[in-house]
């Protein structure tokens, strides 16, 4: 068939936009937008092989815009042409709109989630729990990972998802016992686990090293684990320690009074000022030194 409308209702006026009278003679390609002509050539495809079809598009308007309509075009019995009937689905038109404007948004949150997690210089994961037969936790499966866990664990994130953490890294060293043992207490405990300077064996090189760990639960099932390897600042801090202990062995030992001051305010003072000043050594304890010069 050639589409030509060759009779319309007078419902057309407030459906279409048109008097039916303007409409006879003419076909749907005379006032659809040019982008929707490819669905009409579909729909009426499909009216020559099953008898009928659907579509939606643009009809023009006598003012020159355009309005969205829903059309279902049904052959004749005798063959010998089609009845079209058309809705106006503006209203729906603009709710898949928004519907997709609001999952562009929503991707880009997460992309912005993404790349802020990605940023992080802490290794950062999320686990979700693996039960038994009876609810009892026995592994913990890895969720999510930021680019410097996957950097620290030296796997790649797509081989990383959905892996057994206790598989991975539960025979290497006591970390993953370790580790599924800090997320379930924060799990069952509903709070952070907050440990700081935590000797383990490290799961990737077997070093001993030190940690500061961070567990905190998502809901029942996930939990987030980030840690920062901190053996440097252990390692200055005993060297500190020595350091001190030293010092103050010798100033404990020495003839002459030493006196050790922070920020203007005496914190301690070796034996040795009693015999040398006549003053108990608690008195300067806590005092400003200017006020005992």
């Amino acid at each position: 068939p050639d589409m030509v409308m060759a009779w319309a209702s007078p419902s057309c006026a407030e459906v279409m936009g048109w008097p039916p009278a303007e409409l006879v003679g003419h076909t749907t390609a005379d006032f659809l937008h040019p982008d929707d002509l490819p669905v009409r050539e579909s729909t009426l495809a499909r009216l020559r092989v099953h008898g009928d079809g659907d579509g939606r598009g643009r009809f023009r308007q006598p003012d020159g815009t355009f309005r969205w309509v829903s059309a279902r075009l049904r052959s004749l019995p005798d063959g010998q042409g089609f009845v079209l009937s058309v809705r106006p689905i503006e209203a729906e038109v603009e709710a898949l709109a928004q519907a997709e404007a609001a999952l562009v948004e929503l991707q880009a949150s997460q992309d912005h989630l993404r790349a802020t997690v990605d940023s992080m210089l802490d290794p950062h994961l999320v686990f979700e729990v693996v039960r038994d037969d009876h609810g009892v936790v026995v592994d913990l499966v890895y969720r999510d990972a930021n680019a410097s866990a996957c950097a620290y664990l030296r796997i790649a994130h797509v081989d990383l998802i959905g892996a057994s953490m206790v598989e991975n890294f539960g025979d290497r060293s006591d970390g993953g016992n370790q580790t599924l043992a800090w997320c379930l207490d924060a799990m069952s405990a509903g709070a952070p686990v907050v440990l700081d300077d935590v000797p383990m064996v490290s799961a990737v090189d077997g070093a001993d090293r030190w940690f500061d760990i961070r567990a905190v639960p998502i809901d029942r099932d996930k939990v987030t684990f980030t840690w920062r390897d901190v053996t440097a600042r252990h390692d200055e801090n005993e060297a500190l320690r020595t350091w001190e202990s030293r010092f103050r062995l010798a100033a404990e030992h020495a003839t002459h009074a030493v006196v050790v001051a922070e920020e203007g305010r005496v914190s301690w003072v070796s034996p040795a000022l009693t015999d040398s000043l006549g003053w108990p050594r608690e008195e300067w304890i806590g005092r400003q030194l200017t006020d005992l010069v």
